[in-house]
């Protein structure tokens, strides 16, 4: 299955058949070959013989990011290790990781994908992608990259940091479409910023901000700076990458890809659904994903269903642009942080039990996390040398772990509980 231009123009009620047939064939591999769901199912009572209306999707289990970590490595797959050609992974909320593995065809659903978003919004084969997203453990970067060659354009794998290096691929390589997180943006504009740099050798048309809320006010200075359109991106690891929501070309709503998942607004507190109009926590359920299906995951993003066709003439669903969260997760640099993650790692470090916090700190510069622990008597209060030892061990096992590098401060464990 591909995910055609086409597509986003069925007819409701051809779209409508299309989600209930793939959801129930998706259903019958889940049954097969998911031990998790088939315990599921049992303790609901739940046979998918029976599911013959998208209405029954109520009648479905929830997925959270704790059942995922709890399944590593792989006992989420539905399908034989042999037949999984990439595993990528993501952080948790437990002790250890997501692990996500896609088979050849699910490849290929990612890549027409994120092809279909590029055609959105004219992008071709003369044109160059430059991706400064990491090509690590996530799925981003490969995705963005998988669709850019299949729509036979110049790509850059450029990765992430090294700005300079970035600038000068940009201005030299003649770089057309730039993909990046907002954060990353933010440090682009201002490098470029001092007047050092040709800017008129810019050849810039369009911007792709993933990874990362994208605020408005950001989107605007960054359009106004390259003299782009900048376009926001919206997509899981867990749930077959970017692309799945993607910005109308028109207006600042995102179209969800209502072929490939199927979407719900729910009340985060009481789990029950909300009518389209009402904000609350996005859930999707996979409708084609061979390798890791997933029913009624709950994203944690927090958004709202917009009652009304879009004027493109796109019939597929419009939310509104993911801004925040419905939990504590915060996300640095296109990763989401979980505390609860955050709090296993300093427990096995430690080994003892501490006050901490941690907050973003956002400046037009970069984006920082930050971590501050109430340093105890058992953790070297009066050992300046040990202390230093300490924070470093701290920044590397977090950066190991989460990808990300926070600043460790040590402070007082009473100043703490003032904040």
């Amino acid at each position: 299955m591909l995910c055609t231009y086409e597509n986003q123009f069925l007819e409701e009620a051809e779209l409508r058949q299309i989600q209930l047939e793939r959801l129930q064939s998706t259903l019958q591999r889940i049954q097969r070959n998911v031990a998790f769901y088939q315990r599921r199912f049992k303790e609901i009572n739940f046979d998918p013989d029976e599911f013959s209306s998208l209405k029954d999707l109520e009648k479905l289990p929830f997925t959270t990011e704790e059942d995922l970590s709890r399944a590593y490595p792989y006992d989420m797959f539905a399908i034989n290790l042999r037949h999984i050609v990439r595993i990528h992974s993501t952080t948790g909320k437990d002790k250890d990781p997501i692990v996500i593995g896609f088979t050849e065809n699910d490849l290929k659903v990612i890549a027409s994908l994120v092809l279909r978003t590029y055609q959105n919004f004219n992008l071709s084969s003369e044109d160059v992608f430059q991706i400064t997203l990491n090509y690590g453990l996530g799925t981003a970067a490969f995705s963005f990259h998988e669709g850019a060659h299949l729509l036979k354009a110049s790509t850059i794998p450029a990765s992430a940091g090294r700005t300079e290096k970035q600038i000068k691929m940009m201005l030299d390589f003649g770089t057309t479409c730039l993909i990046a997180t907002p954060s990353y943006l933010k440090i682009l504009k201002n490098r470029l910023s001092q007047n050092i740099y040709p800017l008129a050798k810019l050849r810039l048309k369009t911007i792709l901000s993933t990874g990362e809320p994208l605020e408005d006010s950001l989107k605007k200075d960054i359009e106004e700076f390259f003299q782009a359109q900048v376009y926001d991106i919206y997509g899981l690891s867990a749930v077959l990458g970017p692309g799945i929501a993607y910005q109308c070309p028109q207006n600042r709503h995102l179209h969800l890809a209502e072929d490939v998942i199927l979407a719900e607004i729910i009340d985060p507190n009481t789990l029950k659904p909300l009518p389209p109009g009402e904000y609350g926590e996005l859930v999707l359920t996979t409708l084609v994903s061979e390798g890791f299906p997933l029913l009624r995951y709950r994203t944690g993003d927090k958004t709202i269903i917009i009652p009304k066709k879009c004027s493109c003439g796109r019939t597929f669903k419009i939310i509104e642009p993911i801004k925040e969260r419905v939990d504590d997760v915060l996300i640095v640099k296109g990763i989401n942080i979980s505390p609860k993650r955050i709090a296993s790692i300093l427990d096995s470090i430690l080994q003892t039990q501490v006050a901490w916090k941690m907050e973003v700190i956002r400046t037009e510069e970069k984006d920082e996390l930050v971590l501050k622990i109430g340093i105890t008597e058992e953790l070297f209060y009066d050992q300046m040398k040990r202390q230093r030892g300490l924070v470093d061990n701290l920044r590397h096992s977090i950066s190991l772990w989460l990808g990300v590098t926070p600043r460790v401060v040590l402070v007082e464990p009473e100043s703490l509980k003032k904040e």
